[in-house]
């Protein structure tokens, strides 16, 4: 039902096992030596494919890490660099909580991912786990919120306010916009007007990335979360 749903909003909808076929289906559709921008996604860490697209060639790019940005300019974050990932790659490969009438739901703290997402590249590649398809928007919004973000800001080591509540304190409590993941929220109804961006979703039939229905069994929540921190990387810790 949610390809179906993806494909009538004119997204490019596809359906893979698990996720080696769906790394041979990011590597089949990216041409080498183009530039590839990450929205720092723990899902494509996952699935493997970064690397075998820089073995093909192209540069990949990811501002977020730790040690890259430490690298390029103590204490702040690499704006240009930033910019390139979203605006200046060939294609984009990201991550999304999708509804079941096919709606993609993110949000995002300053925009590089969501941007990437919807226009700059020529292809976006949206990799879906099982585990991130929900009714509708008022689920989507509610699982960011209330299981992605607390236990993402804890992991990468931000203070945001809902790291010490694990759900978000909002709106008795208005977190700091510098201290936030939530400031910005995207809700992809259709592929992108008057432009000649591609996107692909892949749904894939394994639990992938973050994220999780609190009523699931305690032990599919475990294997979630202990995936999401194998494949997460050091931040810049944000205080």
């Amino acid at each position: 039902m949610t390809l179906k749903s993806l494909r009538r909003r004119g997204i490019d909808a596809r359906f893979a096992e698990n996720r080696e076929v769906a790394r041979k289906m990011i590597v089949d559709m990216v041409p080498e030596n183009w530039i590839v921008g990450c929205g720092d996604s723990t899902t494509i860490r996952s699935i493997g494919v970064l690397q075998d697209l820089v073995d093909m060639g192209n540069r990949v790019l990811n501002p977020f890490i730790w040690p890259k940005v430490r690298r390029e300019k103590p204490q702040k974050w690499p704006l240009r660099l930033m910019k390139q990932t979203s605006q200046g790659c060939d294609v984009f490969l990201a991550s999304s909580i999708v509804t079941q009438d096919g709606k993609l739901v993110n949000i995002d703290g300053g925009g590089m991912r969501v941007t990437g997402m919807v226009f700059g590249p020529l292809l976006s590649i949206v990799v879906v786990g099982k585990n991130k398809i929900v009714r509708d928007v008022n689920e989507a919004l509610d699982r960011i919120k209330n299981v992605i973000v607390p236990v993402h800001a804890k992991t990468i080591g931000w203070d945001c306010s809902c790291v010490a509540t694990g759900k978000c304190v909002e709106p008795e409590t208005l977190c700091k916009p510098e201290r936030r993941i939530c400031n910005i929220i995207v809700i992809l109804e259709a592929k992108p007007a008057g432009t000649e961006l591609e996107i692909v979703v892949i749904i894939v039939d394994e639990d992938l990335g973050l994220g999780w229905d609190p009523a699931w069994p305690q032990e599919r929540k475990d294997k979630i979360l202990a995936e999401y921190k194998e494949f997460t990387p050091p931040h810049m810790p944000r205080h």
